[in-house]
């Protein structure tokens, strides 16, 4: 009987610890099977023990792992500035500082002589799924009182890190020629990276604009690791060598179904799903103000205004998701009857079917 007991109780902890702690934190993502891991077709299937192997998106490094800029309602007078920061790489109290400086050009920031500190550097909400091997913190800071045409360097420091912060700069908009560049439902496959390499990384693009399904997360936490290789794939950071600093492209974000996981008009009441680590969209990607700051999860909208002065308006719409469309209806009349040179709109799926 001894053997048995012993073979069964084997068999339980394998169970257990084996099958069960190797398929933890299960992901599957749509559109996204150009990534290392478990592939099914369109799909990407990591776990939170593969994503430990293969995918140290956010590693243990004296610097942030992801540094990218979202844009307010104001788009030409501020911008937020955020990043992201391993816990491990701050000892778990994570404290940073983002300090700035205004040049002319891009050839001036070699010359930095002083440096001001961001005073509106917020710790966001969002902490990673608790049996991620690699848990982070986001910071966002809203700079504002730009002025057209300048550019705006900054660094981020920590008390704790060695190494010599990296430099990166703002190129703020000349509102006589904005290049724009569009696209959507993007993911990570293959066709999406032949299109980065082959057009994105080419085009001297000042703002990128997605038209919703960004990654193909679904709203699920433990997919928020798409958004990750989304970020370190499409070419939004450009180095320049004689500035020694890194031009970071700002990014405009519709929503879309693939973002929040649910289909137009549903009906659903997506505030009940959401929490610290869901739904990635909105913990990522701060795109309004609220109360003149940065906004809190809850007062992070999925319908905005970006405004380029009196030159450009840009409506990023919902299409039903979160807001239905007759709860817009006040807000884009509001925009729309604004004096603009040119006016867009951005949105998912069409407003309304032709049919």
């Amino acid at each position: 009987k001894g053997p048995l007991i012993a073979l069964v109780i084997g068999i339980i902890f394998l169970y257990n610890w084996g099958i069960m702690h190797f398929w933890r934190g299960i992901c599957i993502a749509n559109h996204n099977n150009d990534i290392k891991g478990l592939h099914f077709g369109n799909f990407g299937i990591t776990t939170a023990t593969t994503r430990g192997w293969y995918h140290n998106t956010c590693p243990d490094e004296d610097k942030p792992c992801f540094v990218y800029i979202t844009l307010p309602e104001d788009a030409l007078g501020s911008v937020f500035i955020n990043y992201h920061i391993n816990l491990n790489a701050c000892d778990g109290d994570c404290n940073p500082q983002l300090e700035y400086s205004e040049v002319d050009s891009a050839a001036d920031i070699p010359n930095i002589l002083a440096w001001s500190i961001c005073e509106t550097n917020v710790k966001g909400e969002y902490k990673s799924p608790t049996h991620e091997p690699f848990e982070r913190n986001i910071f966002t800071c809203l700079l504002q009182d730009l002025q057209e045409s300048k550019v705006y360097a900054f660094r981020i420091t920590q008390e704790n890190w060695d190494r010599e912060p990296e430099v990166y700069y703002h190129q703020n908009f000349n509102t006589q020629n904005i290049n724009i560049l569009n696209g959507g439902d993007i993911g990570n496959v293959a066709v999406a990276q032949r299109m980065h390499d082959n057009s994105v990384a080419n085009f001297d693009a000042d703002i990128i604009l997605v038209g919703g399904d960004v990654s193909y997360d679904n709203n699920f936490a433990e997919c928020f690791y798409c958004y990750d290789h989304l970020m370190k794939r499409l070419p939004y950071m450009r180095k320049n060598q004689e500035a020694d600093a890194t031009k970071v492209i700002p990014f405009i974000f519709s929503v879309g179904n693939h973002d929040l996981g649910i289909n137009a008009y549903s009906g659903r009441n997506l505030s009940k799903d959401e929490t610290d680590s869901r739904p990635v969209f909105k913990h990522y990607y701060p795109q309004n103000t609220y109360m003149g700051g940065v906004p809190d999860r809850v007062h992070r909208n999925t319908f905005y205004p970006k405004r380029f002065g009196n030159a450009y308006l840009i409506l990023s719409l919902d299409t039903g998701y979160e807001v239905e469309m007759a709860e817009q209806v006040d807000f884009i009349s509001e925009e729309l009857s604004n004096d603009y040179t040119y006016k867009f709109a951005m949105y998912h799926h069409p407003l309304y079917s032709a049919c």
